[in-house]
């Protein structure tokens, strides 16, 4: 702080010049007109240390605290601490002197310097440094920055549980150097018509182990607040590389599900003309000789067996049919085909196929 008086020269005829007493005056006016009341607490001593002067915040503290406690110390730098009311407040404080028109130490301005302002702006500092390690840390992506030529200056622990590298390993590096193979992406953030935010633009990336990860890359430019200028990017990048080897699996066994439909589709179209032929000419025959074509059977008995022989033989040909229908459904190929049919006849030809194994199994059965 410095302070001193305008001297205009006096010409011949002026008063008498001012006295020292005059001119501590005018020096004590000059400094109240320039404190103002809203800066730190400030006080001008005099030589007996007596305050004769002190601005609004300091007016605070000399309310709050005992004079033993205000009394301002006159050693530049002095690390003050006040109790003001029912808390503690440091303070820095910044004496100078200054000087009488004797040109000896006249008074003493000491401005009490708040030292909270510094200190919660480094905890704050401290914290947020500490949370932004703890997020590096825990989250599942990894973090990266570059510079403005796209070389990694900063990339979180977490990339060493993904590609098995150290941090240090990779930070030199540029971004288009970590793909397998040249990404046309990447290698257009260079251009200034380019710098736009990305998200998900997945690379394929060697790890130490030699195995390859798929990595989905985020990131956005990152600009100087106070010149605009282009500092780089800095983004997360994310390990996909499970989700693409389910996806993999995944459509493989599709295509398995697929080639096994087709092959049981032949299998069935092939059985079906395999078994369709001799029972066609089971059921030709039994015909034949239901109705004694070519002669009488002999014993009326052998007409029942006949008919039943026909209708098993129809029975497993409805089967079959049943079965290559069912394929045809799974392949969208059936259509329906409605016709009528009588129930009485239909509810025989039941009995008369499970009739033996109803007996074999001491059962009974009657139509309702």
């Amino acid at each position: 702080m410095t302070a001193h008086l305008d001297k205009a020269p006096r010409r011949s005829g002026d008063a008498q010049a001012p006295s020292p007493a005059e001119q501590e005056a005018e020096l004590l006016a000059a400094l109240r007109r320039d404190l103002l009341d809203y800066a730190p607490p400030a006080c001008i001593t005099d030589r007996r240390g007596a305050v004769v002067y002190g601005n609004a915040a300091y007016q605070r503290i000399a309310e709050e605290v005992s004079p033993a406690e205000r009394a301002p110390l006159r050693r530049d730098g002095e690390q003050v601490q006040l109790v003001i009311g029912d808390h503690v407040e440091a303070f820095t404080l910044h004496s100078r002197t200054i000087e009488g028109a004797d040109g000896l130490p006249a008074f003493f301005a000491s401005v009490f310097e708040p030292r909270e302002t510094h200190e919660d702006a480094g905890d704050a500092l401290e914290s947020a440094l500490e949370r932004l390690e703890d997020f590096t840390r825990l989250v599942t992506d990894w973090i990266w920055e570059t510079n403005r030529n796209l070389v990694l200056s900063f990339v979180s622990p977490r990339v060493h549980e993904v590609l098995g590298y150290h941090q240090i390993e990779l930070t030199g590096r540029t971004l288009q150097s970590l793909p397998l193979e040249p990404n046309k992406s990447l290698e257009a953030l260079l251009d200034t018509e380019q710098r736009k935010p990305f998200r998900d633009l997945e690379i394929r990336v060697a790890a130490r182990n030699g195995s390859v990860r798929h990595i989905q890359l985020s990131g956005l430019p990152v600009y100087c607040r106070k010149s605009g200028n282009f500092l780089g990017y800095r983004g997360t990048a994310h390990d996909v590389t499970e989700i693409r080897w389910r996806e993999a699996a995944i459509r493989k066994a599709k295509e398995d599900a697929e080639v096994a439909s087709r092959a049981k589709g032949e299998f069935l179209a092939n059985m079906s003309h395999e078994l369709r032929t001799p029972l066609n000419a089971i059921i030709g025959f039994s015909e034949i000789m239901s109705g004694e074509m070519l002669g009488p059977l002999g014993t009326g008995q052998y007409k029942g067996y006949v008919r039943d022989i026909a209708d098993s033989a129809r029975h497993l040909l409805a089967l079959i049919n049943d079965i290559l229908d069912a394929a045809k459904i799974e392949s969208g190929q059936m259509s329906l085909s409605e016709s009528e049919v009588d129930p009485a006849e239909l509810v025989g030809s039941v009995i008369r196929l499970i009739t033996p194994r109803a007996q074999r199994a001491a059962l009974s059965l009657r139509p309702f």
